[in-house]
């Protein structure tokens, strides 16, 4: 078994850090106890045999998008700024009663 050499690997994963996290990951499991998916692993070392996985194509990845933020933000600032009832006529009542008792007090 020979190492596979980065640029390979770039031609399965084009994105550089996205291929050092896919291995990173798998020799991560493989060190754990998880069995390699070739037959001529090397034990010794777990990123070489992450690396032929890889280049073999047995073991895959997946992208996965968190919900947007900014829509989000956006309907909490609509709810926050948006129209809102105000009803002005119980504050009259009550503006009008502070003036008859002070005017009582007196």
């Amino acid at each position: 078994m020979t190492t596979p050499t980065i640029d390979d690997l770039l031609n399965r994963i084009n994105n550089r850090f996205l291929l050092a996290n896919v291995v990173a990951d798998r020799a991560k499991a493989i060190t754990e106890g998880s069995l390699p998916y070739i037959e001529d692993a090397n034990v010794a070392n777990p990123i070489e045999t992450a690396m032929e996985e890889l280049r073999e194509g047995r073991i895959g990845f997946k992208i996965l998008e968190a919900p947007s933020k900014k829509s989000e933000k956006a309907s909490e600032i609509k709810d926050f700024w948006g129209p809102r009832e105000v009803n002005l006529e119980k504050e009259d009542k009550k503006k009008s009663k502070k003036t008859k008792t002070s005017s009582k007090k007196k």
